[in-house]
């Protein structure tokens, strides 16, 4: 799909991790010229499940790209010292009660 460059806007292309993932199977997901940034999140996204930050960064060698999946103000230390993202992203890891932040 050339959707977003269609656009002509900045777009964030995510990669769902699992237990399965490989960095071979997390490159093959990079489309060149479709995204400039890169989100890796869980599998599903939204559940509140972390993946190997090893892995994370493992793919950071190649390419830029922000974090989520799992995320929390217990967590999110750990993750950047392990996987050392652009940014991340908390979204639910954060919520008082689901969509209060």
């Amino acid at each position: 799909h050339d959707l977003p460059q269609k656009l002509c806007r900045a777009t964030i292309r995510v990669i769902h991790v699992d237990a399965d993932s490989t960095i071979e199977s997390l490159k093959k997901n990079v489309k060149p010229g479709f995204s400039p940034l890169l989100m890796l999140d869980s599998k599903g996204g939204g559940t509140g499940k972390a993946f190997d930050w090893g892995l994370a960064d493992k793919f950071g060698a190649s390419f830029p790209y922000l974090l989520a999946g799992g995320l929390d103000p217990q967590n999110v230390r750990e993750a950047l010292k392990k996987s050392r993202p652009l940014g991340v992203d908390v979204c639910g890891g954060v919520e008082k009660s689901k969509g209060v932040k």
